[in-house]
């Protein structure tokens, strides 16, 4: 069957052209054609190309997708696991001179290809939807725009934020390298054979400003590696980003802002848990305005409004109801109200939701939560 004669709209032409040609789908490879000639028409839309671009596409099939890119005149490399199915698409598209196939597992041939594109797109099977995804943005060139089809729950997990149950290292990758949005839904009747699953079209458009360009400041790296809940260690963390060039590993760095954001939950759910006044050993109550400095070496909580200096060797705590304007010390410092001096710490300072501080915070570790309020610096003491 030649190509004027196959209709990628049709199940039975479909079907019939594998026959032909002696193949079969495989379950194994998550092979299901895209037959809704709309929803084909809407991911090139969204890829924005242009003649003689250079684009890569991965998993083409039978060349659904590969035929309306090649008519938009873009050269056009395909890679393809399936060796049948290379087969095929080079006698459907051997006169096309803008079109190339790699065959073979994209996770292995990606990295020999020389022309980096300006696009990649592709339908991606679940079981390597990931992985392909994750070598993509590792990548030390990005393209400048990307569009994947894949199944919804995997599109919601790269664009999912933090606190939420989608949230994993994968959406640390690829929010922190891309601005990623999810285009729309493509029902299952739109595919032959027919999934069980929804799919979902995801844009990544690489952000100027990501890890790939940090190139060993470790201060901006600093700002993407660690955004959202921050607890900030030891200085020598940093100065490894440096020393390792660990900016040229981008799902590493993910993985270990990952574990950064778990291990500030558990600071926020345990370490700083709320505290009952009967817990504390002193109390200044929410109605007094104390003007002196407080020095205490039992631990502390402020309800009310403190203007003198605070120094205490033991852990301190500052409710939603307090408002100091001087200067702390204390071993451990939890903010839920307003702070506009300077604090110190010997282990730890904590501002979590709806603190407000506008001094300088200096501790061997600083914890931020993503809804408080902080307009001052911060100082990682060993």
């Amino acid at each position: 069957m030649s190509q004027d004669k196959l209709n990628y709209d049709s199940p039975a032409s479909i079907q019939a052209f594998l026959e032909q040609n002696g193949l079969a789908v495989s379950k194994r490879l998550g092979q299901n054609f895209l037959i809704d000639r709309s929803v084909r028409s809407r991911i090139v839309k969204a890829l924005e190309v242009e003649e003689g671009m250079q684009v890569w596409e991965i998993g083409p099939g039978i060349g659904a997708m590969t035929i309306l890119l090649l008519e938009e005149k873009v050269r056009l490399t395909a890679f393809e696991i399936d060796y049948g199915f290379v087969r095929v698409l080079k006698g459907l598209f051997s006169e096309y001179e803008n079109f190339c196939i790699v065959k073979g597992d994209v996770l292995k041939t990606l990295c020999s290809q020389k022309n980096l594109p300006a696009r990649i797109f592709g339908n991606l099977p679940y079981n390597s939807a990931f992985a392909i995804i994750s070598d993509i943005l590792e990548m030390e060139i990005l393209p400048q725009h990307m569009v994947f089809t894949l199944q919804k729950e995997a599109a919601h997990r790269m664009v999912a934020g933090p606190g939420t149950k989608d949230y994993s290292s994968l959406s640390v990758l690829c929010t922190s390298v891309c601005d990623v949005r999810i285009l729309f839904d493509i029902g299952s009747s739109a595919f032959w054979p027919r999934p069980r699953v929804t799919s979902s079209v995801v844009q990544l458009i690489p952000k100027q400003k990501s890890i790939h360009n940090c190139k060993g400041s470790s201060r901006s790296l600093e700002l993407n590696l660690l955004s959202g809940p921050k607890l900030l260690h030891q200085t020598s963390f940093l100065q490894s980003i440096d020393n390792y060039n660990l900016y040229k590993h981008p799902l590493l760095l993910a993985e270990i802002r990952l574990i950064l954001y778990h291990i500030g939950k558990m600071a926020e759910e345990v370490k700083l848990s709320v505290v009952d006044e009967e817990e504390v050993d002193t109390v200044i109550g929410s109605e007094i305005e104390f003007e002196g400095d407080i020095e205490s070496s039992k631990s502390l909580m402020i309800k009310g409004k403190v203007s003198g200096n605070i120094d205490c060797s033991a852990e301190l705590y500052i409710t939603e109801q307090a408002e100091v304007r001087s200067t702390i010390h204390a071993a451990t410092v939890v903010i839920r109200g307003k702070v506009y001096g300077d604090i110190s710490a010997d282990s730890l300072i904590a501002v979590l939701d709806w603190g407000h501080v506008e001094g300088r915070l200096v501790a061997p570790d600083i914890y931020l939560s993503p809804n408080c309020v902080f307009k001052g610096t911060t100082v990682i003491k060993s």
